[in-house]
């Protein structure tokens, strides 16, 4: 049994010799880091933009040739599958700016909910529409209904 352990180990060694003497030294010549990130726009403007890093919104609206009329703080950056409402209808209510009677204007949206808005903003101001969802009580559902109406 031990001859077989040694001749065993003596192939384990000229394979590995072979495998060295081939040249694979170990090292990795380069790796394609290469990731996508996508943005959807909807609402004045649909389309899917794609970039190479996570952009801003000032990238996002600078490809898209659109100008900043919705009140987005430019330097927000923006993660994979961001879907970015764009809507520059008359007579928005703008989420940053509007008093608890303006909010409570919206459909949807009663005097808890208007209240929970103006606290939120309180702590930090909305940086998009769809920030909305971070609101308690605001979910994915509520925010398609109500995203129409709001602005910055």
């Amino acid at each position: 049994m031990g001859k077989i352990k040694y001749l065993a180990l003596a192939l384990l060694v000229i394979a590995a010799t072979f495998y060295d003497f081939m040249g694979n030294d170990g090292t990795v010549e380069s790796v394609d880091n290469v990731c996508e990130i996508t943005i959807t726009l909807s609402g004045d403007s649909s389309k899917t933009l794609s970039f190479d890093h996570p952009p801003t919104i000032a990238e996002v609206l600078e490809e898209a040739r659109l100008e900043n009329v919705y009140g987005f703080e430019m330097a927000t950056v923006l993660d994979n599958n961001h879907n970015l409402y764009l809507s520059s209808s008359p007579g928005l209510i703008s989420l940053n700016n509007a008093t608890k009677d303006e909010l409570e204007s919206i459909k949807g949206i009663g005097p808890v909910t208007a209240k929970k808005i103006i606290e939120y903003r309180t702590n930090q101001p909305f940086l998009t529409v769809e920030e909305i969802m971070a609101v308690s009580g605001i979910g994915e559902k509520t925010y398609l209904k109500l995203r129409e109406f709001l602005c910055l």
